[in-house]
């Protein structure tokens, strides 16, 4: 993951949740107002949303509380069911924190070995 383009990183998370049935949009490169990907579904229970914004960091770069508070505030703008914030880095204890609280249930963090499991899992799903 650490060798694609940030893009092509978007494309990878994209391609994961339409595995996942979802219908994705992905935003155009720039002016996206934090949100990279649209993940749409019909549900039993009624449609759901996910926001998903994607970080091409490096592993010695981590993914901080602001960048977990603004994927709220983006979540609440766009009124969604759920953000994703989706990374080839890692998460600060603070940015944790700040997802497992009261945001439990609003916001997910899937950090490198998250998006490996994920991919692996995807695979598997395919055969």
């Amino acid at each position: 993951m650490l060798e694609l383009h940030w893009r092509k990183f978007e494309e990878l998370v994209a391609e994961l949740l339409n595995r996942d049935g979802f219908d994705v949009e992905l935003t155009p490169p720039s002016r996206d107002r934090g949100v990279d990907i649209y993940a749409r579904r019909s549900e039993r229970l009624g449609p759901v949303l996910y926001l998903v914004e994607c970080k091409r960091f490096s592993p010695q770069r981590p993914i901080g509380p602001d960048l977990v508070r603004g994927l709220y505030g983006v979540v609440e703008r766009e009124r969604a069911t759920r953000g994703i914030l989706a990374t080839t880095s890692f998460f600060t204890a603070g940015a944790r924190l700040e997802a497992d609280g009261d945001l439990a249930y609003r916001l997910s963090l899937k950090d490198a070995t998250e998006m490996s499991n994920w991919i692996r899992a995807s695979r598997h799903s395919v055969r």
